[in-house]
């Protein structure tokens, strides 16, 4: 689904078919043969005839359909086709696929597994098995079965997505033209599904590399240009390859399966050293669509998809119509978000919905945690709220956590965690800045939605220094404060060293074991592991390979003397007396200090901060030196705020809104108990 031209739209024959509730247009197309001299092509698309009906989709004549998935693009064809008596044009993408349909008796395609791995066939079928005849007949394709001009229409059908392409005997994924190419990468990925077996044999719970018969081997590039297809990141797409019973990817007429497909990238998951062949940002598109299918298609999970988590989680995918970032997964969120949100409607622009959004989701929710999100959707404009995601904003590489709102414990949020990870959240595992306090809410401003957002909290400390930012190459911005810039007493030095180091390992990693933000970290471990490291590090003469590289990037760059949390420098935190232990290589699971460091400081883009108490903690990127700290009623983490030069019409401090944060000593309600007063905070 798109926003389409009013080009090639022929309104009389909509208006000839009008649609009552619960009800869609299919279409049925004539079968055209060819002259029996092989060439059928010739002049084909004048020939593409055929009429549209219109069925309710809760009535027993409903007859059998098949959906059509596809990208849009923005070209119409030259051709016209015919469609009960009237001529319109198609979209330049869908013309090829209506000529191949009209000259073949159904939509089977051709299956490209290997003759001598027919014993081999579990999770694959080929278009001939279980085919239902009857869904050839009728196709539900939506720039030419909805009316795409009428608004009102257009959003009565959005609605109906879900139904449609769950009540489809089957869904084909349109994919473009058969080429070489695409019959290898088929070919390719379907013997990587066949295989999946022996490779995790060879696993044993740790990962392989490729086998010597599949290095170097040509199906890797084809694999890598299939799952470049623009298709793969679309929004709209999302919806229409996961909730269909049964779904099959076309290029012309070769076929592959959604569950060989499945196999095949499971497959592909369990080598280490695959993205030598295939690049990271295109293995990821198809990797996140096989983890929300998971979660769809196991019951407890399907019920419990947040909206904004979906749409966080599709922050990469194009959409033509910026609201369709909320209606093209609105029919895969569980039902108290999309009572939250209502009936998709084209109403309001983009910009109303996103405010109107976050209202809601504060009223429903009755938590602030989703004004955290603008930090990734950041709208630089002046005019538009700070604390208001801009989901327009594209994100490069969208994560399974994105930020600590997006903890497992927080239902309102959760992000899409392995769907057979067990759920043992325990409470000390959750992040509470604000206790069960509910947000205090004074004003949202006027324009209504789009003014300042005056809410209650307390104000923490301001930020002194700051780590570098990650891939850029901003130097440490310096401590100056008197707590931070003290000079420490001998007597004092291994009692208070120590408890720092502990402090500081804690924000490092967010105090967290695992990336999904389950479990408290080990964090007298973790600190330990930090020791080593730095001592492998400037012990390389003896320890090689004992710290890895990039850890050693990190380090030169992190422990500048300019960086000092209550007089320590990182460098004198993590001085190690026991360097014979340099030699050993440190620990590299994915629960390890490493892996959680790497997360937290290179894939969610933080860096290390220092208040001026000398609270160490983790800042968003964006943050400045004299930034305000913050626990805000109603939100789960600390947010940082930045002091604009005006005040608001109650002569109240107008602040902008940069980002969540982690402080240590904070994340638990503890601001709550120190006594300080709470103040409102008007967030332009």
């Amino acid at each position: 689904m798109a926003e389409a031209s009013s080009k090639g739209r022929c309104s009389s024959l909509y208006e000839q078919l009008p649609l009552p509730p619960g009800s869609i247009r299919l279409l049925r197309l004539a079968n055209k043969t060819n002259n029996g001299n092989g060439d059928n092509s010739n002049k084909l698309s004048e020939a593409v005839t055929g009429q549209l009906a219109t069925f309710s989709l809760n009535q027993p004549d409903c007859p059998s359909f098949t959906t059509v998935s596809y990208t849009w693009g923005t070209e119409y064809a030259d051709e016209h086709i015919h469609i009960s008596g009237h001529q319109i044009r198609v979209l330049q993408n869908l013309l090829p696929f209506l000529r191949m349909i009209s000259s073949r008796r159904h939509l089977g395609g051709q299956d490209l597994r290997d003759e001598e791995d027919d014993d081999d066939k579990e999770g694959e079928k080929t278009d001939d098995d279980d085919h239902d005849d009857d869904a050839d007949k009728w196709l539900w394709i939506d720039s030419i079965c909805i009316n795409q001009t009428d608004l009102a229409e257009r959003a009565s059908q959005v609605h109906l997505m879900g139904q449609i392409y769950h009540q489809a005997a089957r869904t084909l994924v349109w994919l473009g033209e058969r080429t070489e190419e695409t019959d290898q990468a088929i070919a390719f990925l379907s013997l990587l599904g066949r295989r999946r077996k022996e490779f995790r044999a060879a696993v044993h719970k740790r990962r392989i590399r490729i086998p010597p018969d599949l290095q170097g081997h040509p199906g890797w590039r084809s694999l890598d240009g299939f799952l470049q297809n623009t298709w793969w990141r679309r929004v709209w797409t999302l919806q229409e390859f996961i909730v269909p019973r049964d779904l099959c990817f076309h290029c012309g007429p070769t076929s592959l399966t959604r569950e060989a497909f499945r196999q095949g990238i499971d497959a592909l998951e369990l080598f280490s050293s695959f993205k030598a062949y295939v690049r990271p940002s295109v293995w990821t598109t198809a990797w996140n669509r096989r983890r929300i299918m998971d979660w769809y298609q196991v019951e407890p999970t399907r019920h419990n998809m947040s909206l904004i988590s979906l749409m966080a989680f599709c922050g990469d995918y194009g959409v033509t119509d910026a609201r369709d970032r909320i209606w093209a997964v609105h029919g895969l969120a569980r039902e108290q978000d999309r009572q939250m949100i209502g009936r998709p409607t084209y109403d309001d622009d983009a910009s109303t919905l996103w405010i109107r959004l976050v209202r809601q989701f504060v009223d429903t929710f009755n938590c602030l945690d989703i004004i955290c999100f603008a930090q990734l959707f950041h709208n630089q404009h002046p005019d538009w709220p700070s604390w208001a995601p801009d989901w327009r904003v594209p994100v490069l590489q969208p994560s399974v956590v994105p930020l600590m709102v997006s903890q497992s414990t927080n239902e309102h949020l959760a992000n899409f965690r392995p769907v057979r990870k067990p759920r043992d959240h325990k409470r000390d595992a959750a992040y509470k800045a604000s206790k069960e306090e509910p947000p205090r809410i004074k004003s949202w401003g006027s324009p209504p939605g789009g003014g300042h957002l005056v809410c209650e909290g307390i104000l923490l400390d301001h930020i002194d220094g700051l780590g570098p930012i990650p891939h850029e190459p901003a130097t440490v911005v310096e401590s100056t404060s008197r707590m931070n810039i003290k000079t420490t007493h001998y007597a004092q030095q291994e009692k208070d060293r120590w408890v720092i180091l502990q402090s500081v390992t804690r924000a490092l990693v967010l105090d967290r074991l695992d990336r999904f933000l389950e479990r408290a970290a080990p964090v007298s471990q973790y600190a330990r592991d930090l020791r080593h490291l730095v001592a492998a590090y400037g012990d390389q003469d003896n320890a090689s390979g004992a710290a890895p590289k990039w850890f050693g990037r990190w380090w030169r760059r992190h422990a500048d003397p300019a960086l000092r949390i209550k007089g320590w420098t990182l460098g004198e935190l993590c001085v190690s007396d026991q360097r014979d232990e340099t030699r050993q290589s440190a620990p590299m699971g994915p629960k390890s200090f490493l892996s959680r460091l790497r997360g937290t400081m290179e894939a969610q883009n933080r860096r290390l901060m220092v208040t001026n108490l000398g609270f160490p903690g983790m800042a968003p990127r964006r943050a400045q030196k004299g930034d305000a700290v913050c626990v805000l009623f109603g939100c789960n983490v600390p947010v940082v705020l930045r002091r604009r030069e005006q005040q608001d019409p109650q002569g109240i401090s107008v602040f902008e809104l940069v980002g969540e944060c982690f402080v240590d000593g904070f994340m638990k309600g503890e601001a709550l108990r120190t006594g300080k007063p709470t103040e409102d905070f008007a967030i332009a």
